[in-house]
């Protein structure tokens, strides 16, 4: 599979998912800062990241239990510093624990 076919997927603890196709990233040599794949709202942090072809799909899993599948059809593109949208929506102090990459 080329990189131009790939997505980077990645999830934040507040429920937020985002994924950008991998031709947005740079390559960067080591000595670099790096690159923002993800604005992070205060107390939030990133859970999960996977590189994924069009037909994959995730299924989002909450603290809770609750669970939300997210296919690429229901997660538009957006570019690679983007907070990205709401992907499991969750109550009071429950947050995102994993973004897992379902097999195809």
């Amino acid at each position: 599979m080329e990189d131009d076919d790939l997505a980077l997927w990645v999830a934040s603890s507040n429920g937020f998912v985002k994924r950008s196709l991998l031709a947005e990233y740079p390559r960067k040599g080591r000595a670099t800062g790096g690159v923002a794949t993800m604005q992070l709202a205060p107390r939030t942090s990133l859970v999960g990241a996977a590189l994924l072809g069009a037909g994959e799909d995730t299924l989002l899993v909450a603290q809770s239990g609750r669970t939300a599948r997210v296919t690429a059809d229901d997660l538009p593109l957006v570019a690679r510093d983007r907070k990205g949208v709401i992907g499991l929506k969750l109550e009071g102090s429950d947050t995102l624990a994993r973004l897992v990459v379902l097999p195809s």
